[in-house]
């Protein structure tokens, strides 16, 4: 986390000078144990079925007129297609690997599985904890400890659920033999998806780094020295139906970040919780995110924009923390859109930091800042209708917004928990306080809140309290 200017957290930025980063090592292909191929491997890990049906034999249908060549001819044509159509059957036919840490699948250990697999391949994995590491060095550059590094695409991985695979050792265990470790890392692999649905990654240095297009559906990510899920310049990464918890020490870790400077285009993140974590998601460089229906629960900063992050935030829950931050910040260059996002009483709720970051919201609720609600940096645009500025002891704006900058604040048409427009003008600090700031476009005010989504309000404490 970063403390800012105005003394409270904003938000933690993750680079590239990590401890060799987290690159899995591999570069020996497995055969499956007895073979002496990785080729004979999938041939035995193959399942067997029908051959299909050829034409219909009509050799009995031909009379006595037609001669004996003539039918060994036939016979021969019918023959040959049967055969082709039975090569080409089998070869494009995708093989399931079973792993099972009791030795009744194919494996007992997930990369090996992985080392034999071919494009279009599933891996399914029972029930167990799997912390087997491979030393590997990655084609980009450095080298780490891995449990599952992918190197094809397209490629299914299906867990029995994350309550019973688990990914990562029993304990917190931030190295192996010298190196970094991690859960999920991909390597060399570029435009096909690779999906993972139903376990868990955890007790990792890095639990998931991704530099490709990659699916999670109904998986937890759990404890993790550094982030829970880290983005390396991968591109069109969908997040959805998933869990990112921290220890009980809240504050303690990360879930979500991108490395500085990096490119992570059409980011997608839905129906996810989020807990206990010192900042839930920092996005960068994503043109053209899309974030909807997430719930956080003890986290510092919820949402996090830097580097010219563009796209969409919807149906959003953001509950009381322990820790001083922002709870929403968009950086360098942002520019996000917010919808129905309901955040509740903390020392800031919306921070612009800087100039050319822009943020247009509708049908928000602010609960209020003991520091400031809202803070609006010089040059940053804001555009707020139809929301909830509350007031908790602090300022509800801060527009730090110079004259001859070029950003704008307009906040018309809000409800401020009051409305006495005197009241309202000595919660917002602009350029009737200091004439070097422009004036804060409020007026008019709505005299009442604005209506929320049901599930906003009566069952957000129900839901932050539910199981996943």
């Amino acid at each position: 986390m970063l403390l800012g200017n105005d003394g409270l957290l904003t938000s933690r930025r993750m680079d590239r000078g990590w401890k060799g980063r987290l690159k899995v090592q591999g570069g020996h292909l497995l055969a499956n144990p007895g073979s002496s191929s990785a080729s004979e491997g999938r041939e035995r890990g193959r399942t067997e079925g029908a051959l299909p049906r050829t034409l219909i034999s009509f050799t009995a249908a031909l009379s006595g007129e037609y001669n004996d060549w003539v039918m060994n001819r036939i016979a021969c044509i019918l023959l040959l297609s049967s055969a082709l159509a039975l090569t080409s059957w089998g070869e494009g036919r995708a093989t399931t690997w079973i792993v099972a840490k009791d030795g009744s699948g194919n494996y007992s250990v997930i990369q090996d599985a992985l080392d034999v697999c071919a494009a279009g391949d599933t891996v399914r994995i029972k029930p167990g904890r799997y912390d087997d590491f491979r030393v590997h060095t990655f084609q980009l550059g450095g080298t780490g400890a891995g449990i599952m590094i992918p190197m094809v695409a397209p490629l299914t991985v299906i867990g029995a659920d994350q309550d019973s695979v688990f990914i990562g050792p029993e304990v917190m265990t931030t190295t192996y033999t010298g190196y970094d470790t991690g859960g999920i890392a991909t390597d060399g692999v570029s435009g096909e998806r690779i999906e993972v649905r139903g376990l868990t990654v955890e007790n990792l240095e890095w639990p998931v780094t991704l530099r490709s297009p990659f699916t999670f559906v109904l998986c937890k990510f759990g404890a993790a020295h550094q982030a829970e899920l880290a983005l390396d310049n991968a591109p069109d990464v969908i997040v959805q139906d998933c869990l990112f918890e921290g220890t009980d020490l809240v504050g303690s870790m990360d879930g979500i970040r991108s490395f500085v400077g990096g490119n992570n285009p059409r980011f997608k993140l839905s129906n996810c919780t989020f807990r206990n974590l010192g900042q839930a998601t920092l996005l960068t460089g994503s043109n053209g995110f899309e974030y909807s229906n997430l719930t956080f629960e003890g986290v510092g900063v919820a949402l996090g924009f830097e580097y010219g992050s563009t796209g969409t935030v919807t149906d959003c829950r953001i509950g009381e923390s322990d820790l001083q931050t922002w709870r929403i910040v968009a950086d360098s260059g942002s520019r996000v859109t917010l919808d129905h996002v309901n955040v509740a009483s903390s020392p800031g709720t919306l921070k612009l930091v800087d100039a050319n970051t822009s943020v247009t919201g509708t049908h928000l609720h602010l609960g209020g800042g003991s520091y400031s609600t809202v803070y609006v940096a010089t040059g940053a645009s804001l555009t707020l209708h139809d929301c909830d500025i509350l007031n908790a002891g602090g300022y509800s704006l801060f527009a730090h917004d110079l004259l001859d900058s070029g950003g704008n604040v307009d906040v018309q048409q809000c409800y401020w928990g009051t409305v006495d427009s005197l009241q309202v003008e000595e919660w917002i600090v602009d350029g009737k306080d200091d004439p070097g700031y422009k004036n804060v476009l409020f007026w008019p005010i709505r005299e009442t809140p604005v209506p929320v989504k049901a599930e906003s309000v009566g069952g957000l404490k129900a839901l932050f309290h539910s199981a996943h």
